[in-house]
Order: structure tokens, then sequence, then C-alpha cells
């Protein structure tokens, strides 16, 4: 007797399913390679969906299919960006074993991967106007604060700082990153950006001074 196929309540076998969303999900993420270059390139007010269909050579229907409009693309492409740039960032601090040099590590590495001037649009110029402030906001609390915040958490220790007040540091420092990435993307020579970075060490060696015991 031949053995019967799971199926599910559409009718279709549980590989079939599957297969169907494997090749969504490849789908997706084309578009959204495709949609990062050209936002990256000409901006979002710029970037029209005609020209992602065109670049990725996808149906407007597969395109909505996967995002309701312009805006949720572009959210996707943004919070694609930030995943990468998070996961470069953590493993930049993990190489350090000190909490401080760790901290600078993982501050500079941010400065380095957003200090591009079209990578800088996509994460900082574009989103607060596509997204909305809040919506930009979360996606930075989401994939950098928390990184951040267990970095001062740990400085705040060594350096005998009442752990109440480690979120608003927090706070502080992601805008205070922020706004040197701002200027490091501004800066067309070395010793400018330099400079940037010199001055964030600094300011992380005054504020986490370590207590002599």
């Amino acid at each position: 007797m031949a053995k019967s196929r799971v199926r599910n309540k559409n009718g279709g076998s549980a590989g079939e399913v599957d297969g169907r969303l494997v090749q969504g999900e490849l789908t997706r993420n084309a578009i959204v390679k495709v949609a990062r270059r050209l936002f990256e390139e000409d901006g979002f007010e710029a970037t029209s969906i005609q020209a992602i269909l065109d670049a990725s050579s996808q149906s407007r229907g597969s395109l909505y299919h996967h995002f309701k409009s312009k805006e949720a693309l572009f959210a996707a492409v943004v919070e694609n960006a930030y995943e990468e740039f998070s996961s470069k960032t953590l493993a930049a601090a993990l190489k350090e074993r000190d909490p401080l040099k760790r901290m600078k590590a993982g501050c500079v590495a941010w400065l380095e991967l957003t200090r591009n001037p079209k990578t800088h649009r996509l994460v900082h110029i574009d989103p607060p106007i596509a997204l909305g402030w809040e919506g930009w906001r979360k996606l930075d609390q989401k994939y950098f604060l928390g990184q951040l915040e267990e970095g001062v958490k740990a400085l705040a220790v060594t350096s005998d700082i009442d752990q109440s007040l480690v979120p608003a540091i927090t706070q502080v420092l992601l805008a205070g990153l922020n706004e040197a990435a701002s200027l490091e993307a501004t800066k067309k020579n070395s010793e400018a950006r330099a400079r940037v970075r010199k001055t964030i060490e600094l300011l992380l060696d005054r504020l986490f001074v370590k207590v002599v015991t």
C-alpha cells in the first residue's frame, strides 16, 4: 500500500509548504539586498518602487506580498543594516578583555561602519523621515543600545558609578555616538576623523575612571 503524504490545511504536502516558505524567504532577501543598494546610492525619496522592481527582476505582486509599502521595505532594509553592523560591532568589542578597551573598540567599530556618507544616510538621515522618529529610535535601541548598556553596566562597577544612572548614561553615549557618526560622515580627511575618535576615547576615559582599591 502506498504511503499517504502528510497534507496541511491548504491541501499541500509538508514538503511543498516548506519549499514555498524557503522560496519566499529567498525572494524577500533578494528584494531587500537590491533595495538596500539603491537606497544607499540614491536615498529613500529618490528611489522608486519601480526602480527596485527593475533592478531585482521581481514582480510588483511579489514585492507587495512581502512588503505592504515602500516604507515597510525601507524599514526591513534599515533593520538588515543594523543587524549586520550590530554583529560586527560586537565581534570587534569581544576581541578585548578589558571592559574599557572593549567599550572603545565597539564604539570605534560602530563609527567605522557608519562613517561612509551613503551608509550614514541609510541608517541616520533617511530613517527619521521615512519611518518617523520613534520608528528609527526603536531600531537604534534594539540593535545598539543593548550592547552599549551592557558595556556601561560593566564599567559602572569598576568606576563606582551608581547603577541607577546606567540607562541615562547609555542614552547620552548613544546620542553622542550618533552625532560623532554625523561628524565623521562630513569629514573629508583621516586627521579630522581621528580627532572625532580621540574625543570619544577621551570622554570614555574621563567618565569611567577605574577606582583603585
